[in-house]
């Protein structure tokens, strides 16, 4: 599956979030790696063929932090993402499921009809 992705920030860093997908006959799985997003953040859609996973993880703050205090390193990425992956079949798009629990997200993707496997049987002369 070829994906795409970029963030907001200035310095390079791998892309963001994590995914893997995973597939069988009957559909595809997508996890997405997203601690510290609130689920309210991101957005999800699915147009010609491609799945985008659009958000933002907030900027830590220290909690107890005087105000004049001022971050001297930061090494978890804040700001906006976005991930584009192209989806490996056709899907239901009706039926596709999404949950995000403990920093995961899954997204379910059904493989639409049309796009399963089937074995034709081949007739002799």
């Amino acid at each position: 599956f070829n994906v795409k992705g970029r963030n907001s920030s200035s310095r390079p860093q791998s892309a963001y979030p994590a995914l893997r997908l995973y597939q069988n006959d009957d559909e595809a799985l997508l996890r997405a790696k997203l601690s510290g997003v609130l689920v309210q953040d991101l957005e999800l859609k699915i147009e010609a063929g491609v799945l985008s996973l659009k958000g933002e993880r907030q900027i830590e703050t220290g909690g107890n932090a005087a105000q004049d205090e001022k971050v001297q390193r930061q090494e978890r990425f804040s700001g906006r993402f976005e991930r584009r992956v192209e989806l490996p079949f056709e899907v239901e798009v009706d039926k596709v499921e999404a949950r995000f629990e403990n920093g995961v997200l899954e997204i379910k993707l059904p493989r639409a009809v049309a796009a399963k496997p089937r074995t034709i049987q081949i007739n002799a002369a």
